[in-house]
């Protein structure tokens, strides 16, 4: 329809050729990389909830161990039913009463070993005993119960009540979310007091600004806020970097809310600078293509070629800019542009490679037992009684595992792994009064060969606990270590003569033990499985594998399987 001479036909072709696939080719990158960063700042953002998250819920069960120790207490019942009727500190007898259960606070606080939990008794008069970690005084204590008080149904003892947020009676006192456990004499049917337990606002404060950016907030079960942003709580204030978990046992939110402008501010800027000089030189192109037409285009070409090839994935391709016209001055610009493209993808990396330690650390703290304050207790004990040196030895295993449990991010060797494994055996021994046989086959060439340190731990406290519980005859652990020479991969074993499991659990258990069952791995209840497993990814990657199976005559063989060039310390575990 319109006739067109050479030189307008070579115009067209450039706003064809060149200026189009341009702008096609910046905007799906554009939206790509805004889509990937999005993507895994939202993962980053869960993962870093997901371990406030375990740590609030480890509060929480602080809290919930103390209040289980004074209900199980039989010895302070007594104590309970005379401070049911206490108004004050009347008599000598009255003050012995007061000065007992104020000192059965001490075993409480050394057990749960959180400093961000204060404790106090309070019986239906109001009258009120505070532990040691108590803030303030009695007034203090007082007004805060007095804010909370309505919340507790005191028809209730068999379970923790969250009451809410008290407040100081001065401006810029701390703060404190308080539950409580109602104690009742059921045999009388009667209300005898409650235990109180409040979590600081500053413990929560201090967790929230680990990170600089972004916003937090903690909500309870009726949606009202118990630290954080209470912006976040209004509809407008949610962006679509937004990341939200429950808190078990409470059902508590924690949400994390990272304007989308913190996270792309940068990068839109960049293109859309870089989108205005693209059509401020298109334009002088067009002006004087009837004179360039001819030189332009093949640098024009170089140009849509790295466009296209940096939107496909190579993001080490650069325009070769060789000259001071306005066609090399976009691909240095461009060259600018994917360079700080690539420092932001770089950066994201490294903050998803830190989270990644950070999960690795928190995996391995579930590995950690529980018995060694209590072992260390009956050790001491049976020295005063018995006045006999022989469990020396066992001090001796005790600590070795308490130094481990220290430098447990540290990588540590076969040899030494089945050398705290002894010490945990002997440990296990006197716990359980029986005799645990412990037979090693490591060829001296593996002795060497790397671990993540406690890896072999829980699978010996499973065979212990589980497979050793109804065993007459005696209790054998064994541990085997070979090359598979063809593939290079370490097989470590460790085998019992226990009681076993079906097969059907089995199968079971090592459908777990696959990359495409890992959604299941929280609800399992075997933690100590679960996180040898975690680790070993973690530390290994795909490469590693965990199985279980019947042993030859009775029992279960653990079989890990692991690269031996592969090791934690090349990993950085």
């Amino acid at each position: 329809m319109f006739q067109f001479s050479y030189y307008r036909r070579i115009q067209l072709s450039f706003l064809i050729l060149v200026l189009l696939p341009l702008i096609a080719v910046s905007l799906l990158s554009y939206h790509t990389t805004k889509n990937n960063i999005v993507d895994k700042i939202r993962a980053s953002n869960q993962g870093t909830l997901n371990v406030m998250a375990r740590d609030i819920a480890k509060t929480v069960d602080d809290l919930v161990f103390a209040s289980d120790f004074m209900i199980q207490d039989a010895n302070l019942r007594p104590r309970l039913k005379h401070f049911m009727t206490m108004k004050g500190i009347e008599q000598y007898n009255d003050y012995e009463q007061y000065i007992a259960l104020k000192d059965s606070f001490g075993p409480i606080s050394m057990k749960a070993l959180n400093s961000e939990l204060h404790m106090f008794l309070v019986n239906p008069d109001g009258f009120i005993i505070p532990s040691a970690e108590s803030p303030g005084g009695m007034d203090y204590l007082e007004h805060h119960w007095n804010q909370v008080k309505e919340g507790l149904d005191t028809t209730i003892s068999g379970r923790v009540q969250w009451l809410g947020m008290a407040h100081g009676e001065r401006q810029g006192e701390n703060e404190y979310y308080y539950a409580a456990r109602a104690m009742r004499d059921y045999r009388a049917d009667e209300y005898m007091a409650s235990i109180v337990i409040g979590i600081s606002k500053g413990y929560f404060e201090k967790l929230f600004s680990q990170t600089s950016s972004g916003s937090y907030a903690l909500l309870d079960t009726k949606g009202a806020l118990i630290a954080g942003d209470a912006s976040l709580l209004e509809e407008d204030q949610i962006s679509s970097v937004r990341s939200e978990v429950t808190i078990s046992r409470t059902n508590w939110r924690l949400i994390y809310d990272l304007p989308e402008q913190n996270v792309l501010g940068q990068i839109s800027k960049t293109y859309f600078a870089s989108a205005m000089l693209i059509v401020a030189f298109v334009a002088c192109f067009y002006l004087l293509s009837l004179l360039m037409a001819r030189g332009l285009h093949r640098p024009i070409r170089k140009l849509e070629a790295v466009a296209r090839q940096f939107g496909e994935g190579n993001y080490t391709v650069r325009y070769p800019v060789r000259g001071k016209d306005e066609i090399n001055a976009l691909g240095g610009t461009l060259n600018d542009m994917l360079d700080r493209i690539n420092q932001l993808i770089a950066d994201i990396e490294q903050e998803q490679e830190q989270k990644r330690v950070m999960e690795m650390q928190a995996i391995f703290s579930k590995i950690r037992p529980h018995f060694l304050l209590n072992t260390l207790n009956s050790i001491k004990c049976s020295l005063a009684v018995q006045n006999d040196r022989e469990h020396s030895m066992k001090i001796d295993a005790l600590m070795s595992l308490l130094r481990a449990y220290m430098k447990v991010n540290e990588p540590s060797t076969v040899k030494k792994e089945c050398q705290l494994l002894q010490h945990y055996i002997e440990i296990m021994e006197m716990r359980n009064d029986r005799h645990i046989a412990f037979v090693t086959d490591i060829p001296a060439e593996l002795e060497d060969v790397m671990l993540p340190k406690l890896l072999l731990q829980p699978l010996a406290e499973n065979a212990i606990v589980h497979g050793f519980a109804e065993l007459e005859e005696e209790a054998r652990i064994g541990i085997t270590v070979r090359r598979e020479e063809e593939s290079g991969i370490v097989v470590i074993s460790l085998t019992d003569n226990g009681g076993g499991m079906p097969d059907e659990k089995l199968a079971n258990l090592n459908k777990l033990f696959d990359p495409l069952e890992a959604s299941e791995h929280a609800s399992y209840e075997r933690v100590g499985l679960i996180s040898v497993y975690q680790g070993l990814q973690l530390a290994y990657g795909s490469k590693a594998e965990l199985k279980l199976a019947r042993g030859r005559e009775s029992g279960i063989v653990a079989e890990i399987r692991i690269p031996e060039n592969g090791s934690p310390a090349e990993r950085g575990v």
